[in-house]
């Protein structure tokens, strides 16, 4: 069963819609931003890589060959992803156990 609507009537809801958002928000029609905490795609992979590296299931060597870069930029990417985690931990008793490991071994 379909609604047959026309497009006048879907305007003036539209409208009456954007009225009642405007008189309870203001001008702009909503009570604020969006936005959503931006995450680097470094800061991820750091994430990932900080863990691989502490827990010895990758050489600095074979990350740099996987991620095309040098030892110095897996080092960097590394500590960026260490303090990532020390920001943000890891949750449950698999991260529980792994971010101790982890502050063990960085400090």
């Amino acid at each position: 069963m379909a609604w047959k609507i026309s497009k006048a009537e879907v305007s003036a809801a539209r409208q009456r819609s954007w009225e009642t958002r405007r008189a309870k928000y203001g001008k702009a029609g909503h009570a604020g931003y969006y936005s959503r905490p931006v995450v680097r795609p470094d800061t991820r992979l750091g994430r990932i890589v900080a863990l691989l590296l502490d827990d010895e299931v990758l050489s600095e060597g074979q990350i740099a060959r996987v991620i095309e870069c040098d030892r110095l930029e897996v080092r960097r990417i590394a500590d960026e992803g260490a303090a990532s985690l020390r920001y943000r931990p890891l949750t449950g008793e698999w991260g529980a156990a792994t971010m101790k490991r982890l502050i063990a071994k960085r400090g």
